[in-house]
């Protein structure tokens, strides 16, 4: 039996198959067609040209490097036949579409470019903040060299000495107590000296300093503000670049360069500020690399120049003052408030201590008047000059305990010197438990008010402190 020998499609069938194809967008069928006639008819241009056509869709979709390579290889054989004309045709036509490719590539990097200043712009946009804010911080900062400090304890520093060395004059047992806390009274009298007049010159030192650090600072966010405006003045050349390519490349490419053609820059830079500050590194780098033209060395160097910051002098100095105001909000929280209680409390020890004057007038003659006159004097005293800051004040009661105790303390050893050198005699019984609560009767009440108006006052800084 013979075979008989399949005929091959005419090439004009296949022409007229493709052109259909093409004319219903059916590119997929359109490069089956004109494969086969590649192979049917190897040395006829039209199968290659069609080729081409379907894989760009007439030349209407965007292709990638890859495809194009591969595209490229089908041009070079269909130039290697066909007459001149339709080679120069297929040339113009090829070569426009690859010109539109490129613009698609350079759109890219245009955005790239974009994006990458976008992100430098925020990072120093960011670190302006950071210092400007520090320089505000430092600025209501008051490093005042002028102010006597912590005169009340050199008061009662001095009243201590002074108490050790009238006991050292007319020595009795009572040097037991005096000099100790004679010895504590030099220390404190040291303090203040110290504090107020040795280190005044580390105060201004100091002041000196943090004004260094302000001007610093201030040079710095003037530097970075420079950057900023170097980067705004690329950024407007480089969108309006943007906006000259996009009109270089056909309508018919928009749909798959959505992602290119968009105005989100700002967006994609902002969420990778984001994950850099959320320490996402992987991320952060991933991002980088495909959506700038910042290479990962180039960023770590302008972040580690411009955010790592725990070496920065004046943050380090606003990190201090931020630990002690912090420091005076926790005395704050542990701080009871004022009640009506307390108020209460206040008025009936008024009325006690009252009542104990007025019994004492009455019944004053086992009393010595310049003694006493003297030890009321110095409770007095003691009582207004009672530092709070330094002293108990938890609570309204401890705040009345503690000064209550100074008072006692002050107004007691006074008396007891005075009397004790009067009549070069002093009883144990009477001098440390008959006048101590003497004392503390016609006191408590006026100590009570003393420590209300101390507390409150000092209550009310810490608040606004805290605000």
């Amino acid at each position: 039996m013979v075979k008989t020998k399949k005929k091959t499609k005419s090439l004009k069938c296949y022409k007229e198959s493709s052109e259909e194809c093409f004319s219903s967008k059916k590119y997929e069928e359109a490069l089956i067609i004109n494969e086969k006639i590649v192979t049917s008819y190897p040395k006829n241009i039209y199968g290659y040209i069609g080729i081409i056509r379907s894989k760009t869709h007439d030349y209407s979709c965007f292709l990638e490097d890859d495809d194009i390579k591969l595209l490229k290889k089908d041009y070079e054989d269909a130039m290697k036949m066909g007459s001149k004309k339709e080679k120069e045709k297929l040339s113009n036509q090829f070569e426009e579409y690859i010109n539109d490719c490129k613009e698609v590539e350079n759109l890219r990097k245009i955005k790239k470019e974009i994006t990458g200043k976008e992100l430098l712009k925020i990072v120093h946009l960011s670190n302006i903040t950071f210092i400007s804010q520090n320089v505000l911080t430092a600025s209501s900062y008051s490093i005042d060299g002028k102010k006597i400090k912590n005169i009340y304890d050199f008061i009662n520093g001095l009243f201590l000495l002074i108490c050790l060395i009238f006991n050292l004059i007319h020595r009795n047992y009572l040097l037991l107590l005096t000099l100790p806390f004679g010895i504590f009274g030099i220390i404190n009298i040291y303090s203040f000296i110290n504090t107020n007049f040795f280190k005044k010159g580390k105060i201004k030192a100091e002041r000196e300093k943090i004004n260094d650090l302000i001007l610093a600072a201030n040079k710095r966010v003037n530097v970075l503000k420079g950057e900023v405006k170097k980067i705004d003045d690329n950024l407007l050349f480089l969108y309006e670049q943007k906006s000259s390519t996009i009109l270089k490349i056909p309508a018919s490419f928009e749909e798959q360069i959505k992602e290119e053609v968009s105005t989100n820059e700002k967006d994609n830079a902002s969420k990778m500020f984001e994950k850099l500050l959320d320490n996402n590194a992987f991320s952060f780098i991933e991002e980088l690399e495909a959506k700038t033209s910042i290479s990962v060395d180039d960023i770590k160097m302008i972040i580690n120049k411009d955010l790592k910051r725990e070496d920065d002098e004046l943050s380090n100095y606003i990190n201090k003052k931020t630990s002690e105001r912090k420091n005076k909000q926790n005395e704050l929280l542990y701080m009871k408030k004022i009640s009506n209680f307390n108020v209460i409390v206040m008025i009936l020890l008024l009325v006690i201590s009252i009542v104990s004057i007025l019994s004492l007038i009455k019944n004053f003659y086992e009393i010595n008047f310049i003694s006493f006159v003297i030890a009321c004097i110095s409770g007095i005293i003691s009582m207004l000059i009672y530092n709070i800051n330094n002293g108990k004040h938890k609570s309204i009661s401890d705040t009345f305990s503690d000064n209550l105790l100074s008072c006692i303390f002050s107004s007691t050893l006074v008396y007891d010197l005075i009397y004790s050198s009067i009549t070069n005699e002093l009883k144990v019984t009477y001098g440390f438990i008959q006048m101590p609560i003497t004392f503390i009767l016609i006191f408590m009440g006026f100590v009570m008010l003393v420590s209300y108006f101390k507390y409150k006052h000092f209550f009310n800084k810490l608040s606004m402190v805290k605000k």
